[in-house]
């Protein structure tokens, strides 16, 4: 309909209806988005001086694109490093199945109590869990942030490593000390950290050198000095229990398509393609 036919059918005086809006998919990020996908709740978030979250909602993670190397500076020594476990919920993006940022496990915390997670069995698909040592460190490779433009020469973010790469960081820690007669460790080192081409490859990297250098901290801003505390990765046993609920729905939703299929082909003769005897 034209728009001189809608200004003829409306009676005079009354105003044109505005048009609802959709939402758009994507641009606004749903209530308790965050405390699901990233294990924090958005009421636990620190705050800076303008009052805005200073982490959105945890901090940034190291990862390297796989073949290349940076130079990173550590803030954090292996004793001062902190672990805990962590469960990883797999989600599927165009098509391939990926696991994304993890959740706290609740068991560990006195104050947390069980963790839906765990009594769903370590064995349900989907479920990865594992340990990790928390890093803070200074990537030393520059970025433009996209939203705001601004080009920052590094970024403070934690290098969360696990099994085989603590076991590096400790190595590397040892070889350290060693090589200055006891003098300095891994604390305000700067590494080259290399990642292999494999698709298995750490995200962090699998290779640990370090430069012979110990940096000073005064050309960095007083804020980018300091270290992430454990109480940023507390257990969020709101997300914690919607996690389970999903995998549970995803869990029965898979015995009711199986079953299907058992029905159909039968659970015994099937060999996996529609076979045809001679």
């Amino acid at each position: 309909m034209s728009e001189e036919r809608r200004r003829k059918r409306r009676p005079s005086g009354e105003e044109p209806r505005r048009k609802r809006r959709r939402p758009s998919s994507g641009s606004e990020r749903p209530e308790g988005a965050g405390s699901f996908l990233m294990g924090r709740g958005k009421d636990k978030m620190p705050k800076n001086e303008s009052g805005n979250d200073l982490f959105y909602p945890v901090p940034f993670r190291f990862k390297i694109p796989r073949g290349e190397t940076r130079k990173v500076l550590f803030l954090t020594s292996f004793e001062e490093s902190f672990f805990f476990r962590e469960h990883q919920l797999a989600v599927y993006y165009k098509g391939k199945q990926r696991f994304g940022q993890g959740l706290t496990c609740a068991d560990q915390h006195q104050k947390g109590g069980k963790c839906p997670l765990c009594e769903l069995g370590m064995e349900i698909e989907g479920l990865r869990t594992t340990i990790v040592r928390i890093f803070t460190v200074l990537d030393l490779t520059p970025y433009t942030n996209k939203r705001t433009g601004e080009t920052r020469k590094y970024s403070r973010v934690v290098l969360a490593a696990k099994n085989e790469t603590a076991d590096r960081l400790a190595f590397r820690s040892e070889k350290i000390s060693d090589q200055s007669e006891g003098t300095r460790n891994l604390k305000h080192a700067l590494l080259e950290i290399r990642r292999g081409g494999d698709k298995l490859s750490p995200a962090v990297g699998s290779d640990f050198e370090w430069t012979g250098k110990h940096l000073s901290l005064k050309k960095f801003a007083e804020e980018d000095r300091k270290q992430f505390g454990p109480e940023l990765f507390a257990p969020d046993m709101k997300s914690l229990k919607r996690a389970a609920k999903l995998l549970e729905k995803q869990a029965a939703h898979r015995e009711k398509a199986e079953s299907s299929f058992e029905d159909e082909y039968g659970s015994d003769d099937y060999d996996g393609d529609d076979a045809v005897e001679y």
